[in-house]
């Protein structure tokens, strides 16, 4: 978990995000990840409340994972029932590729399209992404 371990140092990319006055969004593609991924939200909430950093954590899933399983039990779910069960969970968004085809990129591409879509009045240079893996 590089992004993890440089949250807690307060710079990615040489951006120090102590001096940084934006919004940091990091984004988390999920296929297949129902037994880990309540793990690394919480890992990822615990470390933006360290840092004091300002940002969301955005974990994007996909419908293909519905194809791939024979259960309702899938990612989008798992989150979905996590993130009701606390308030410290809202800086953490959830979205839904819709298509039962596609790849990690596409998961990306339509997570930053939600991110500009949802910023259009701010300040592009206070925007700051990065992808998790």
């Amino acid at each position: 978990m590089i992004i993890f371990k440089k949250i807690k140092h307060y710079s990615i990319n040489n951006i120090n995000f102590k001096k940084f006055d934006g919004l940091l969004y990091i984004v988390i593609p999920c296929l297949l990840e129902q037994r880990i991924i309540s793990n690394t939200i919480d890992n990822f909430v615990k470390a933006i409340e360290e840092s004091k950093i300002k940002a969301q954590l955005l974990i994007v899933t996909i419908n293909k994972e519905k194809k791939l399983i024979d259960s309702d039990d899938t990612t989008y779910e798992v989150v979905k029932k996590k993130l009701a069960t606390s308030s410290k969970y809202k800086n953490v968004k959830l979205l839904n590729y819709p298509a039962y085809s596609g790849m990690m990129a596409h998961q990306l591409n339509f997570a930053l399209q939600a991110i500009i879509k949802n910023n259009k009045n701010v300040d592009k240079k206070k925007l700051f992404c990065c992808l998790q893996r």
